[in-house]
């Protein structure tokens, strides 16, 4: 009888064994990080209106960074990579992109009269900056040659981008309160991000 009952605990061993090996502490913790992230973002949204008469462009930085900052870990979780200094990158890139799209959204708003006008600004000139800022700050961050990047990344980075932030940018200027449209924008470049990730 012991000869039969063996092999079975043998078997439950190696099953036990197998799953041990998949399991990854450092991905687990990572998973808490991810739950303070959001928790964090959503304290931002539910303050962020409060935050906005404090000063606004306070307001566009805390949203950006954070959202930058969660993009970032959720890509990094996908990709089964930890890196603290991307972390601090995109946190630093989030600040200054989240000031600069809320002075570019106040900008069109209040100069541009026509919504249609809006969008067109948005989607030829305020496209091809934010890309060349993204770029632009990517390489002096990681001490690139800015002109390689151009010449390869910045073409790709715009045929992503032209496959969704039209859209992003049409029900902003279109159908959106001004008060919420950079909230949208920056939930959008967390999707954005994230879908970017498992394209590529």
């Amino acid at each position: 009888m012991p000869e039969e009952v063996l092999p079975y605990h043998k078997e439950e061993k190696r099953l036990a064994a197998s799953e041990y090996e998949k399991y990854d502490p450092i991905r687990e913790r990572f998973s808490y990080v991810i739950a303070l992230q959001v928790f964090l973002l959503y304290i931002i949204y539910i303050y962020y209106d409060h935050i906005n008469e404090y000063h606004p462009l306070l307001a566009g930085a805390l949203l950006g960074a954070q959202t930058s900052c969660l993009a970032q870990s959720l890509n990094q979780f996908y990709q089964r990579t930890i890196s603290l200094s991307k972390h601090i990158k995109f946190y630093v890139y989030g600040i200054f992109n989240g000031a600069a799209t809320t002075l570019w959204i106040r900008l069109l708003v209040s100069k541009v009269d026509t919504k249609l006008m809006r969008f067109v600004y948005d989607q030829t000139f305020g496209g091809l900056m934010f890309q060349f800022l993204f770029i632009l700050y990517n390489c002096i961050w990681e001490r690139q040659d800015l002109y390689t990047h151009l010449r390869t990344t910045y073409i790709q980075s715009l045929k992503y981008y032209y496959m969704m932030w039209p859209f992003v940018s049409y029900l902003c200027f279109f159908h959106m309160r001004e008060d919420l449209i950079f909230p949208l924008n920056c939930l959008s470049s967390l999707i954005f991000t994230l879908l970017l990730t498992l394209i590529t």
